[in-house]
């Protein structure tokens, strides 16, 4: 079968690279372990970019060790204070900055590191009336980055079990938040390096601040983490809007249409709304095909609240519709 090339720089990402270690993290009980051993190695640059941010939450919930506090605000307040050399950054949406209001604690810590200097919080407001921002991208000293689908904030911790109650799981206030299923990854080398170009990039769009890059850096690979691939060229993908004169970016969208044309056996599907007409109906393209690949998707039951549920749980309806009537082979679940 002739193979099809679906990494296009331009086109269908960003630019590829190469990453001597990859790891697929899956949820963030994980993550935020993995997160908060490579934050202490750190020495000179934190870029912590976000849909949002929330300083009370903890990180591991071990107690085994009073090395480093687990809360997320007086953890980055002891690595600036441990770390004369280390500049934190932290970018996240305007609209999410609203949450903040009714986190006392969060804003006690913001004013705190405005008095240091060196922890930098900034809000994002380049983007179109109604959009959001939201990469969720961390790089520590352009030698590892993560960068996936899980934010740094409040109902995000969860095990892999994902327990029905599970005490860990509880906000701030300490109301019980539901099982929630994300997953995030980590790279290292020039993959890192790549997003940390695109970190800097993202803070001079959004604050008119030029950062060069920090001085090459040791690895900084987490103890833990063991690499899912070695020495693997990883795409970098972007979604950006058309805003303030610059052109709109759908390097992701293109990506899931050349990978979705061009599958072979299968394709596997996780999203928290699978609403798009677009993928929806090239999904539907190869479902319609005789000895098509099979299509799987998972997906939440609702969404997180009666707007979400009444806007992208009837688009979802829409397309999973759309799936049904193009399946003549019982190829999709």
């Amino acid at each position: 079968m002739r193979r099809v090339k679906v990494l296009k720089p331009g086109e269908t990402c960003w630019q590829v690279a190469n990453a001597p270690r990859f790891r697929l993290i899956v949820d963030a009980a994980d993550y935020f372990k993995a997160l908060k051993q490579a934050m202490t190695e750190a020495e000179r640059t934190i870029f912590l970019i976000g849909w949002d941010f929330d300083f009370r939450i903890q990180l591991t919930h071990e107690k085994t060790s009073a090395e480093w506090p687990d809360m997320l605000g007086p953890f980055m307040t002891a690595l600036v204070d441990r770390k004369p050399d280390l500049e934190i950054r932290l970018l996240k949406w305007n609209v999410g900055a609203m949450r903040s209001f009714g986190r006392g604690a969060s804003l006690l810590f913001e004013l705190g590191w405005m008095a240091r200097k060196r922890v930098h919080t900034k809000l994002d407001f380049i983007h179109p009336t109604g959009a959001s921002h939201h990469q969720k991208i961390v790089v520590i000293d352009d030698a590892l980055a993560f960068c996936g689908g899980i934010d740094t904030t409040t109902g995000r911790w969860d095990t892999r079990r994902h327990r029905s109650k599970d005490k860990r799981r509880n906000s701030p206030w300490g109301f019980a938040q539901g099982p929630w299923h994300d997953a995030t990854a980590a790279v290292d080398g020039e993959a890192a390096r790549a997003l940390g170009v695109l970190a800097r990039e993202r803070w001079h769009l959004a604050t008119g601040e030029e950062l060069p890059p920090p001085k090459p850096a040791a690895e900084r690979w987490p103890r833990l983490l063991d690499p899912t691939f070695t020495d693997v060229n990883v795409a970098i993908a972007r979604t950006q809007p058309a805003f303030d004169g610059h052109a709109p970016v759908h390097e992701i969208e293109a990506l899931y249409l050349a990978a979705i044309a061009a599958a072979r056996q299968s394709i596997y599907l996780e999203s928290q709304y699978c609403a798009s007409r677009k993928i929806g109906e090239a999904l539907a393209a190869r479902l319609a095909e005789k000895g098509g690949p099979e299509v799987v998707i998972v997906n939440p039951k609702s969404s997180a609240g009666w707007l979400e549920e009444q806007v992208m749980g009837r688009a979802r309806a829409l397309v999973t519709s759309l799936l049904r009537e193009a399946d003549h082979e019982d190829r999709f679940r």
